[in-house]
């Protein structure tokens, strides 16, 4: 299955994951040893160049103590389709 692309959405959690690592005083290195991954992986997430899977956004909150809803904040300033508006459209 190839990789999906890195959208708008992902760029706005970056950015609230940037701003939780920075209040926390800590390096891209320090966040990258604790998650066992790249210090350049997190910053591909922190720039929305790669997409968060969903259970590791839940373990960066946890290990900032933050909320889901505060790594999701600036989604709500995306306007969203009306609840009885169609999801896809068929060609």
């Amino acid at each position: 299955m190839p990789r999906r692309e890195a959208n708008k959405f992902d760029a706005a959690i970056g950015r609230r994951l940037k701003m939780a690592r920075r209040r926390n005083e800590l390096t891209l290195e320090e966040v990258a040893r604790e998650f066992e991954l790249s210090p350049s992986q997190i910053s591909r997430y922190e720039n929305g160049e790669v997409a968060i899977s969903a259970s590791l956004m839940f373990e960066f909150a946890k290990f900032f103590d933050v909320s889901i809803a505060f790594l999701m904040e600036d989604l709500q300033q995306e306007p969203m389709p009306a609840p009885d508006a169609p999801r896809h459209v068929k060609p």
